[in-house]
């Protein structure tokens, strides 16, 4: 059976996905769907207790949203990092899936990759060619600004300490 393992981001404190995750996301069903995958599965816990949800009861939600048969849905919900990604899923579709397409962000795949082989070994045909780009839109850039803006948001020019640390 062959599966489109999708890798969490850590959720805004308002528990709606990032940028990059709903790039991930995006690219996962495009996969699941292209190669009419038997299951696609959602890996990442709370790794940010603020959000009050997984990431991959997010990831779920946004797939039924766009049309994901949620009887083709598996959630790894315990995972905080990319070590346990691979761990848990591993778990999870033992015995149920031996073909994955593992679709992470491609500044991260390099490590993803090296992770999920040493977890699973060589009795799965693991694929790592397709990862979303945020690079290449400049939408990593636009996602650092946005948290640049929310870090400086509220502060007055007039600050004595701000204006110790910036130049005019």
């Amino acid at each position: 059976m062959k599966a489109v393992v999708v890798l969490g981001h850590r959720l805004m404190d308002n528990g709606h996905p990032t940028i990059e995750l709903s790039k991930r996301l995006d690219l996962g069903i495009e996969l699941f769907n292209k190669f009419d995958a038997d299951a696609i599965v959602f890996s990442g816990g709370m790794a940010n207790p603020s959000a009050g949800i997984t990431e991959a009861e997010v990831m779920s939600q946004y797939a039924i949203s766009k049309g994901t048969p949620s009887s083709k849905i598996i959630l790894e919900e315990k995972s905080l990092d990319t070590i346990s990604n691979a761990i848990f899923t591993k778990e999870l579709i033992k015995n149920k899936c031996d073909e994955l397409y593992v679709v992470t962000s491609c500044y991260h795949t390099r490590r993803t990759s090296f992770i999920f082989r040493k977890v699973f070994g060589k009795s799965y045909k693991l694929n790592f060619d397709y990862c979303a780009s945020l690079e290449e839109e400049g939408e990593f850039e636009d996602m650092k600004l946005n948290q640049a803006r929310e870090f400086f948001k509220g502060m007055n020019r007039d600050d004595v300490e701000f204006e110790e640390h910036f130049e005019a």
